[in-house]
């Protein structure tokens, strides 16, 4: 049989195919991006996981820190926290009475090393944060530095502290009455 063709030659010649362009995706770069898909699933999902089995685990501890086991321990932790502050305020207590207390001892103590040459004292009281000193001196620089020394004390830290000063000249002897206030500054 014939081939019954009725178009021309030129016609007949064979069609070019054109390709489709078409984007096949290579197996590796599947395997690639679904490894680092499941890569940053798994980094951002663990965390989670983790924090919430702790989260579980501290729930777990505190139902059973309320169970009726450790309430005795409850009851000595509150008896030992009262004890503390009963103790911290006697602390405070103790700590503001040696902070207005002054050793009778150390004053006199003071007292007999600050005297100067040329000083004799007759008598020392102490009352009610008020310290009196009485006796004879030689000479007004006698007295001074008697003051000075005395105002170079720790409890008497400046003669603002001297209240009185009675001078009464016999002879070639000054009596001397001086009478101090006792106390420390703020903080000290």
């Amino acid at each position: 049989m014939k081939d019954i063709n009725l178009l021309p030659e030129e016609v007949k010649a064979p069609i070019m195919q054109v390709k489709k362009s078409s984007m096949s995706i290579s197996p590796k770069f599947v395997i690639v991006a679904l490894f680092v898909l499941i890569i940053a699933i798994a980094t951002l999902w663990l965390p989670k996981l983790y924090v919430t089995s702790i989260e579980a685990r501290v729930e777990a501890v505190n139902q059973e820190l309320e169970s009726v086991k450790y309430n005795e321990l409850k009851t000595v932790k509150d008896r030992v926290q009262m004890v503390e502050n009963t103790i911290s305020q006697k602390k405070k207590i103790i700590n503001f009475i040696d902070s207005e207390n002054y050793p009778v001892s150390q004053f006199l103590q003071s007292i007999i090393q600050s005297v100067p040459k040329g000083v004799d004292i007759y008598s020392i009281s102490y009352q009610s944060k008020s310290l009196r000193i009485s006796g004879k001196q030689q000479s007004y620089r006698a007295a001074d530095e008697f003051i000075s020394n005395l105002s170079r004390l720790g409890f008497m830290s400046s003669s603002e502290n001297l209240q009185t000063i009675s001078l009464d000249e016999l002879g070639k002897s000054f009596y001397f009455d001086y009478t101090f206030s006792v106390g420390r500054k703020a903080g000290k």
